[in-house]
């Protein structure tokens, strides 16, 4: 009974010297925060006990990775990762001013030539990235968006670089890019 009684009081003379010695040196806290979130930071004590989430697992290298942040509780790595990558196109295209959304908004509904950049190797249903050819009267330049092709309208041998008439659609918030519309050759 007296040497539980001798390493509670070693366990709290213990802590109270970290205490002491984080407050001295805060730089030498173990430091754990919601890097998706404006919470603020936590600071943990040896021993201290926290709810963790699995965030990636490398099984090649046998590692995995963790987390404190429990959004991601019974969802797909994957569908995280898309989220992200959306979220990241979304602020590219509201730009440094935060004007590129209201700009692709006021364009919604203009047909404009554009110039095929390449065609989409993820999907096979005829997706091609378009540079729309918007007058900086009409609200241009715009971004690079995914064209889909319009009803009726047949394009073989569709290359980069080819002149097409298109009309914008706004944003495809699902993939985060300006959608498109093909209407045919220029």
């Amino acid at each position: 009974m007296l040497d539980n009684e001798q390493k509670a009081l070693q366990r709290e003379e213990k802590e109270e010297q970290e205490q002491q010695s984080q407050k001295e040196n805060p730089s030498s806290q173990t430091h754990a925060q919601n890097s998706h979130s404006n919470a603020t930071p936590m600071f943990l004590s040896v021993g201290e006990e926290i709810d963790i989430y699995i965030k990636a697992i490398y099984p090649q290298s046998g590692r995995f990775m963790v987390t404190v942040d429990s959004s991601i509780q019974g969802r797909k790595a994957k569908d995280i990762k898309h989220e992200r990558e959306v979220e990241k196109r979304m602020m590219k295209l509201a730009g440094e001013d935060g004007e590129g959304l209201g700009k692709i908004l006021n364009c919604v509904g203009l047909e404009c030539d554009g110039v095929v950049r390449a065609k989409s190797k993820a999907d096979e249903d005829g997706r091609w990235y378009v540079q729309p050819l918007v007058s900086k009267a009409n609200g241009g330049p715009l971004p690079v968006g995914v064209a889909t092709l319009g009803d009726g309208v047949g394009l073989e041998g569709l290359e980069s670089g080819d002149e097409i008439r298109v009309k914008i659609e706004g944003i495809d918030e699902g993939r985060g890019q300006l959608a498109l519309t093909i209407l045919g050759p220029k």
